[in-house]
């Protein structure tokens, strides 16, 4: 699950009826490259995905912008703001 623009309120819904009935939930956060995408947002929007209760959090970048060097720090943050919760990385390129 996910909002293309990280507003993680528009999810709350999905992820609240899929945990009701079963489901193990995904939810991603849409890489974006701009001066407001920075780590700290990125950290903001993963623990918004943790308070929610969802089971694994990927970083999806559909626009093949994420760079090696720009992964160095946003793994690291992102995983750590999980708090355990698996990381993966989507992509479309």
């Amino acid at each position: 699950m996910y909002d293309t623009l990280n507003d993680n309120r528009n999810i709350e819904s999905s992820v609240k009826a899929g945990k009701e009935n079963g489901m193990l939930i995904n939810a991603m956060l849409t890489y974006a490259l701009s001066p407001v995408h920075d780590d700290a947002y990125f950290i903001a929007r993963t623990r918004e995905l943790v308070k929610l209760g969802v089971d694994f959090i990927s970083i999806k970048d559909p626009t093949g912008l994420l760079t090696p060097e720009r992964a160095a720090t946003l793994f690291p943050a992102v995983v750590s703001a999980a708090a355990g919760i698996p990381v993966k990385l989507h992509l479309h390129c």
